[in-house]
């Protein structure tokens, strides 16, 4: 049994890779969750591979689950069969030394890799395959909105607390807004300063 080696890049990181050691006969999912694994991210979100060419033109996609298939504009288009991850052996799509393979994960922060086959060896008895063999850097921080956690017996008193701040900030700003469009009110102008007392004049 061989194994491959991979190196794994993140877009746009110079100081960032992983080694990825994984048997021929493994999946595509496999692949998936140990790049995952490696990077330190919950598998939660939806993944592609893109197996591509030398010069990382995208061949074919290789999809984590079935998405909705695509319309054909006319009746003798064919629609491209959606391949997956789970039935998909990578030595079934490696036909190059030096394979290049796109992966994509989370459609919404579009974290991008870039990988290629470095080496093909034989199996180790006794190693678990896949495995992560080398590593360098760390996965950038996303910046999230945190919601912050009120417990069910606070969730009312909390909602009425908040609804109370934004009716008196609301009340606030229709405060300053009567101030401002008053004239002479606490703004320094006398009353002969007035439109009307300008008009008269």
């Amino acid at each position: 049994m061989h194994i491959y080696r991979f190196r794994v890049v993140l877009e746009d990181q110079d100081d960032f890779f992983r080694d990825i050691e994984i048997r021929s006969n493994q999946t595509f999912e496999d692949f998936h969750h140990i790049i995952l694994q490696s990077v330190e991210i919950e598998p939660k979100e939806l993944a592609s591979f893109y197996i591509c060419d030398s010069k990382w033109k995208k061949k074919t996609e290789i999809t984590l689950v079935e998405m909705e298939k695509p319309v054909a504009e006319n009746a003798e288009e064919e629609v491209p069969k959606q391949i997956l991850m789970s039935n998909s052996r990578l030595c079934d799509f490696i036909d190059d030394p030096h394979q290049r393979i796109v992966y994509i994960y989370d459609y919404l922060n579009y974290w991008t890799f870039f990988i290629e086959l470095s080496k093909i060896i034989p199996a180790e008895p006794k190693i678990v395959y896949p495995r992560c063999t080398k590593k360098l850097g760390a996965m950038p921080k996303q910046h999230a909105t945190i919601t912050p956690f009120v417990p069910d017996e606070f969730a009312e008193e909390f909602s009425s607390e908040n609804d109370q701040l934004v009716a008196d900030e609301f009340e606030a700003e229709d405060e300053n807004i009567d101030l401002l469009s008053t004239p002479g009110t606490d703004l320094g102008l006398e009353g002969d300063n007035t439109p009307d007392a300008i008009e008269e004049e």
